[in-house]
């Protein structure tokens, strides 16, 4: 049986691809009401606002946006599908 790769929501033309969109729901949602708290929140309650790199452990280098694996982990929807 082979295993169907789900598609990015960007090749899928999905409106929660755009940053606009995704902000807005995010802005208008649990974090509005104060249900939730912001990341910014939970980092000053650990005393680590701002955070601050402590040292260099990867190095990752984007040369354009083309790639020939289809990882299900990609973030910059790179690969062949």
């Amino acid at each position: 049986m082979t295993k169907v790769k789900t598609q990015s929501l960007h090749k899928r033309d999905s409106d929660l691809a755009k940053s606009n969109t995704q902000l807005e729901i995010l802005s208008n949602g649990i974090f509005k009401s104060g249900e939730l708290p912001t990341f910014k929140e939970k980092i000053a309650e650990t005393s680590q606002f701002p955070l601050k790199a402590k040292q260099l452990e990867i190095l990752q280098i984007n040369v354009g946006y083309m790639c020939n694996q289809v990882c299900e982990h990609c973030h910059v929807d790179a690969g062949p599908r």
